[in-house]
């Protein structure tokens, strides 16, 4: 005699097989997705970085950028001095500003950075020991300043905005415009799709950058 049922139990493993099948393909497909969306969240990070970095540069260079109207000279302090004396400009300060915002996008573990062409900070260094701060993460730290300070790694570019004030008799309105461009370090493997380089030791790396005005 046949098996009861058995023609129910036949359909239920052909729908159970179509499940296990329609799984397996769309698997993929989702974590292709996953991956994409993960990457776009990557790149907002990175986008907000830039971001903060020009803001860092901009606040810096409204005190040690000479205003239009300075001629050339030297002052001992810078943004301090008054309106008819000389100045110099101070570049170094706002890349700094810029690099310090940048620190946490730096790797960590020395890859795309050469020690030998490394610019040397050595009273950070000293501040990062005198810290307590333990070893590897003072030498974490110092890979990721060693990574920003590599040769066309970071840009940072400011000018002064004037304008008319909104406030009737008042001085023209003054602003720093920082622009801010750097070599972001890409981690996962389809950011690699979207790279714009790679560093000697094959770190790939794409290009991140941000403008903004500050007053």
């Amino acid at each position: 005699m046949r098996p009861r049922h058995s023609g129910k139990l036949s359909v239920q493993n052909l729908r159970r097989g179509s499940i296990a099948v329609e799984a397996v393909l769309l698997l993929p497909v989702l974590l292709l997705l996953f991956a994409v969306i993960s990457q776009f969240m990557i790149f907002s990070k990175t986008r907000s970085a830039a971001e903060q970095a020009a803001y860092s540069a901009a606040r810096s260079a409204l005190a040690y950028k000479c205003p239009p109207s300075y001629g050339a000279g030297v002052i001992t302090s810078p943004g301090t001095a008054p309106a008819d004396a000389a100045c110099r400009d101070t570049p170094e300060a706002w890349k700094d500003a810029a690099a310090w915002a940048l620190m946490s996008s730096a790797p960590s573990d020395g890859q795309g950075s050469d020690p030998r062409l490394c610019k040397s900070v050595p009273a950070v260094a000293r501040a990062l020991v005198a810290s307590g701060m333990a070893p590897e993460l003072v030498e974490a730290t110092q890979n990721r300043m060693c990574y920003i300070h590599m040769p066309d790694t970071l840009n940072v570019s400011v000018e002064w905005v004037t304008g008319p004030s909104p406030d009737a008799g008042a001085p023209d309105f003054r602003a720093i415009r920082a622009t801010v461009e750097f070599k972001f370090p890409v981690i996962t493997p389809i950011g690699r799709l979207f790279s714009d380089g790679e560093h000697d030791d094959g770190l790939p790396w794409t290009w991140g950058a941000a403008t903004m005005v500050v007053s």
